[in-house]
């Protein structure tokens, strides 16, 4: 039960967290999330993204199409079909993720000083990850679900 008070009370920080910085910067939640895995790994495929993030692929590509209207991202087209092959950042969007990182650390550093991530919050989130990774592993072996293979990330021009 204390656990489970401990989750609570984490997953109520960590929103907050979230929310502030998605809120300064004009997108939801899942637009952040989905900037982030471009920074990542750019030149990453709309399917890779979806399973990664537990989304539909037509969500996570409206969520693209908003952010490439913002001229954060752009798409790279294959040489060999006339399709998208990925996504990877702008200029635009380089700059304003790392201005985001910057955000997003100041606040994870705010966070650790005021003693709302506590040493037992730390270990329910370690334990948590554990059995969310044992977990995924174990479904996957059944093929209950499928894990994104890590994908080649590849020089692009911009």
């Amino acid at each position: 039960m204390r656990t489970v008070l401990v989750m609570r009370q984490l997953a109520a920080v960590l929103d907050e967290l979230l929310s502030s910085v998605t809120r300064r910067a004009r997108l939801t939640p899942h637009e952040l999330l989905v900037l982030a895995w471009i920074a990542q790994k750019p030149g990453i495929g709309v399917g890779s993204v979806a399973r990664c993030l537990g989304r539909k692929r037509q969500s996570v590509q409206r969520t693209l199409e908003r952010l490439e209207k913002r001229k954060l991202v752009e798409r790279f087209q294959s040489c060999v079909r006339d399709r998208t092959s990925g996504w990877g950042l702008t200029k635009k969007g380089d700059e304003f993720w790392a201005q985001l990182a910057v955000e997003l650390r100041e606040q994870d550093e705010r966070l650790h000083r005021s003693g709302l991530m506590t040493q037992e919050h730390l270990k329910a989130l370690e334990k948590l990850m554990k059995d969310l990774k044992q977990h995924s592993a174990g479904m996957s072996a059944l093929g209950l679900v499928e894990v994104p293979p890590e994908e080649p990330t590849a020089e692009w021009d911009h």
